[in-house]
């Protein structure tokens, strides 16, 4: 495997996207909207807890910990959000452009190509989400120090934002990247990116309000998903035809 290849099309990929205003203004506005309402929902939290006085400064502790916790399920919104717009884009957004010919003609792996197109989405999707990540988990320190203790990092908050997370958001690019090579204009592509979108946000609400978020949880859960993305990255390169992208597309 080529590394050079895939830096090559992961450059002239990002280069693309920041061309696109939907793709610029999403990354600035919607992590700034998605911190905010995080932190009024963590603030009123415990802004609560600090009025009960039933309760003494642990159980406050013990209760504001679990439920920061928990809401650090939903910081998995944005990276979804984000690469579903930029990968929806990723194959068959070349169309218009007709510049997917001369890179599938070149010797390069599909493998390689499909790594490229892949880092172009995750990388800055992941980076605006550990910077509202860290946001939010300093804010929740700050708040946590008038219960005398500290909340993160603990193990749940390592593997939701290290690995959970991450994968997670691998699985959705490589699913739309899969109807994007097969897609015909970028419309379609972005919506069944909506459509793939919904199942893992039911599977994040459902985590949170049904079951408390424990660090087994979301150890299998976070092993499930790399299952997954195993899968589905094979499926992706032996499903991927460059005869049948390039017809298409003449």
């Amino acid at each position: 495997m080529d590394r050079s290849q895939i830096i090559t099309i992961y450059r002239k990929d990002l280069k693309e996207i920041l061309t696109l205003a939907t793709v610029k203004y999403s990354f600035i506005f919607f992590p700034l909207i998605f911190l905010f309402i995080m932190l009024f929902i963590i603030l009123l939290t415990h802004n609560a807890l600090l009025a009960n006085n039933q309760l003494t400064d642990i159980a406050k502790l013990r209760f504001f910990s679990y439920m920061a916790t928990n809401y650090l399920i939903f910081f998995g919104i944005i990276p979804l959000s984000l690469a579903s717009t930029i990968s929806s884009y990723s194959i068959v957004g070349e169309k218009t452009q007709r510049t997917i010919e001369p890179i599938l003609a070149t010797p390069i792996e599909d493998s390689e190509f499909f790594i490229g197109k892949m880092l172009a989405p995750f990388i800055p999707t992941m980076i605006a989400t550990y910077i509202v990540a860290i946001f939010y988990t300093l804010f929740v320190d700050y708040l946590s120090l008038s219960f005398g203790g500290l909340v993160f990092p603990n193990l749940v908050w390592y593997v939701i934002i290290l690995i959970f997370i991450p994968f997670s958001t691998i699985l959705m690019i490589l699913l739309t990247l899969i109807f994007s090579s097969r897609a015909l204009d970028p419309r379609s592509a972005q919506q069944f990116s909506a459509i793939i979108i919904v199942p893992l946000l039911v599977v994040f609400i459902m985590s949170m309000t049904q079951y408390a978020i424990t660090s087994f949880m979301v150890v299998l859960m976070s092993v499930l998903i790399i299952i997954f993305d195993i899968i589905v990255y094979r499926i992706a390169l032996r499903i991927f035809n460059r005869e049948i992208i390039v017809s298409r597309w003449r």
